[in-house]
C-alpha cells in the first residue's frame, strides 16, 4: 500500500481524486466514493476497527465459487483513479449514514486482479441485517444488495454438537492475514498493513473491534500463518462433511484431513476454505 495514497483518501474531498469525462454522460444519483483503504481517523480510534478487503458481487454466502461482476449496473461515465488503481462507477442500492435505502452512484477502485473483484473497500463490519458496512468519502455505507460479499470465506466455524456452521470468517484473496484462534468465542485477525488485531470479520460478528492478546502472537508467526489451532478430534471429518455438504466433500476429500482442525479449547471445529480465489 502506498502511504501517500492512504493520506489522500482520508480527506472529505476524496472525490477530487476521481476525474470524470463529461462527454461520457451523467447521472442524477448521488455520487459516493468507496474508500479502498482504511482512513487514518479510524485507525487512531481505540475501539473501532477497519480492514481493507476485496468486494465481490453475485456470490451467495455459502458458495464462494459463483461469481459475477457488476458490469450490468455500470453507469456510462469514464472514471480515472490514482495509481495503482483502476476505477469504475456502479448504481448500487444502500444506506448512507443510517439513512433510507436508495440507489447511489458508487465509484469503486480496484486492482483488476484475476480473481474478478469488483473493487477494494474499507470494511467496518456488518450491520444488524448481516450486510457489509463500508467506509466512503461521505460516511459509512451499508451495501443493501444481499449478493455482495466483502472478502471471501477463509474459515468455517462449526459447532461439533449441533453439526452446524456458526460463523464464516472473512479473509482476503490477496492479503496474507493471520488468524488467531484463542477460543471458540474469541477469534481475531491480524492485519499486516496496519499491524493491528481486530475481531475476525463475519456476517455474525457485527462491527469490527480492537482485539486483545493477538498482536504479539501474530508478530511471532510467519505472514499468513495461523495461531492457536489444534488437531481435529476423531469424527470431525464426518461432522465437517455433514455441515458443508457433499459438494465440499467431493472437492476436498483427498486433503480434507489437512483442512479440519479444532480451536485451542476444543470447543469448535475450524475448516480452512481453500477455494477463495477460483
Amino acid at each position: 500500500m502506498r502511504p501517500d495514497l492512504k493520506f489522500l483518501i482520508v480527506s472529505s474531498s476524496a472525490l477530487g481524486l476521481v476525474a470524470f469525462d463529461a462527454s461520457a454522460g451523467d447521472t442524477d444519483l448521488e455520487r459516493v466514493l468507496a474508500l479502498p483503504e482504511c482512513p487514518l481517523a479510524l485507525e487512531l480510534n481505540q475501539s473501532s476497527g477497519c480492514l481493507s478487503l476485496d468486494l465481490f458481487s453475485g456470490i451467495p454466502a455459502d458458495d464462494p465459487q459463483f461469481r459475477t461482476r457488476l458490469t450490468h449496473q455500470r453507469l456510462p461515465e469514464a472514471v480515472l483513479a490514482p495509481s495503482p488503481y483502476w476505477a469504475t462507477r456502479f448504481a448500487i442500492r444502500g444506506r448512507l449514514n443510517d439513512g433510507p435505502e436508495t440507489e447511489y452512484a458508487v465509484t469503486l477502485y480496484n486492482y483488476d486482479f484475476p480473481c474478478d473483484t469488483d473493487g477494494a473497500v474499507a470494511l467496518l463490519g456488518y450491520s444488524e441485517s448481516g450486510l457489509p458496512l463500508i467506509q466512503t468519502d461521505l460516511g459509512p455505507f451499508e451495501l443493501a444488495n444481499p449478493e455482495f460479499q466483502v472478502g471471501a470465506t477463509s474459515y468455517y466455524v462449526i459447532n461439533p454438537d449441533s453439526r452446524e456452521i456458526t460463523a464464516r470468517l472473512i479473509g482476503s484473496t490477496f492479503r496474507r492475514l493471520n488468524f488467531v484462534f484463542h477460543r471458540a468465542d474469541e477469534i481475531s485477525v491480524f492485519d499486516p498493513e496496519t499491524r493491528e488485531c481486530l475481531t475476525a470479520p463475519s456476517r455474525e460478528s457485527g462491527l469490527l473491534q480492537r482485539a486483545r492478546n493477538c498482536r504479539s502472537l501474530a508478530l511471532r508467526s510467519s505472514p499468513g500463518e495461523n495461531v492457536g489451532l489444534s488437531e481435529a478430534h476423531p469424527g470431525d471429518l464426518d461432522i465437517a462433511r455433514h455441515a458443508l455438504g457433499e459438494n465440499w466433500w467431493a472437492a476436498n476429500q483427498a486433503w480434507a484431513s489437512e483442512l479440519v482442525s479444532r480451536t485451542g479449547d476444543g470447543a469448535a471445529i475450524i475448516v480452512n476454505n481453500v477455494e477463495i480465489c477460483t
